[in-house]
């Protein structure tokens, strides 16, 4: 199964190492920073595009922080009426492992996360506990 994955970093260093890792597993966009991002993904609803199926996201971003696209995504969704099982899958990419960011993301609407730098083998494990591979 090719995965619709979006891309979401403000460090084009990071953004480049998530998009080699991505496009083993199928088409990405990459983007870098949150209004970009839900830009993207509302998108895929205007044009009725094949929506993304996984959101790998940046935590710490200027402007829009990665708790902001969560909240944006959610409501996107909500207003849309996209059951829960159907809603895009969101990975939090972060450098910070407290426990109170990790719940912070969780609250909004994060799946899981995954701390930096990005192991393909950890992103692999992830796309397995999502039910994507």
């Amino acid at each position: 199964m090719d995965l619709n994955i979006l891309i979401v970093d403000d460090n084009a260093v990071c953004r480049e190492h998530a998009t080699k890792i991505a496009q083993k597993y199928g088409n990405f966009i990459s983007v870098s920073c949150g209004d970009e991002a839900v830009e993207a993904f509302i998108n895929t609803f205007r044009n009725q595009a094949r929506k993304f199926d996984i959101i790998l996201l940046d935590y710490e971003m200027p402007g829009m922080s990665g708790i902001e696209v969560i909240i944006q995504v959610r409501k996107a969704e909500e207003k849309r009426k996209i059951p829960i099982d159907n809603q895009v899958k969101i990975i939090m990419t972060t450098s910070h492992n407290d426990m109170d960011v990790v719940k912070g993301c969780k609250a909004v609407g994060c799946n899981h996360y995954i701390l930096k730098p990005l192991i393909e083998d950890q992103f692999k494990n992830k796309l397995n506990q999502l039910k994507l591979l």
